[in-house]
């Protein structure tokens, strides 16, 4: 139950975070490229009332599959899971499909638009800042359940961001 709950956590804030990515202008590597030309490792560390881990490497493969290896802790509590799916481009729209064979509360689809207000640059100087907004037939702003993320994107040869996980080349 425990790693059930793990792994929601995880899946919740991937789904509740936002990015407004742009892409680099010295790119010389279509999208496509970018994306499968590495892989991507993602870590956050916190401390405070509830110890927080994860650490996810994921690969977008050419044949439109991708994996992603979770290793995620609450409090000193461990769990791993591969979460897998397949991923498509169209001009810069990102459909990402998830297909947990484990745990149906995974499958999704996430439709995203490449933002061009983001580069490397300012990913170092600024960060990624989310940008939440909220579901606009609900006038509940105390309800983070009911809030609704930018679906943004960004790739280089640096960084890949997904909503607000921003992770580095491998």
């Amino acid at each position: 139950m425990k790693k059930l709950a793990l792994l929601l956590s995880a899946i919740m804030i991937l789904l509740l975070a936002s990015c407004a990515p742009a892409q680099d202008n010295s790119a010389k590597k279509s999208l496509s490229e970018m994306l499968t030309s590495h892989k991507w490792r993602y870590s956050l560390q916190e401390g405070g009332a509830m110890k927080l881990s994860y650490k996810w490497l994921l690969e977008l493969k050419d044949d439109g599959t991708w994996a992603m290896d979770m290793d995620n802790s609450v409090d000193d509590e461990s769990a791993s899971h591969t979460l897998r799916g397949t991923w498509k481009l169209e001009g810069t729209t990102l459909t990402v499909v998830m297909k947990d064979e484990e745990i149906s509360e995974f499958n999704t689809t996430e439709v995203l638009e490449f933002a061009d207000d983001l580069t490397d640059e300012k990913i170092e100087k600024d960060g990624i800042i989310p940008e939440i907004s909220t579901n606009p037939n609900d006038n509940s702003t105390d309800d983070l359940l009911n809030y609704s993320p930018q679906t943004k994107w960004y790739v280089s040869d640096k960084y890949f961001c997904f909503y607000t996980f921003l992770f580095t080349a491998e």
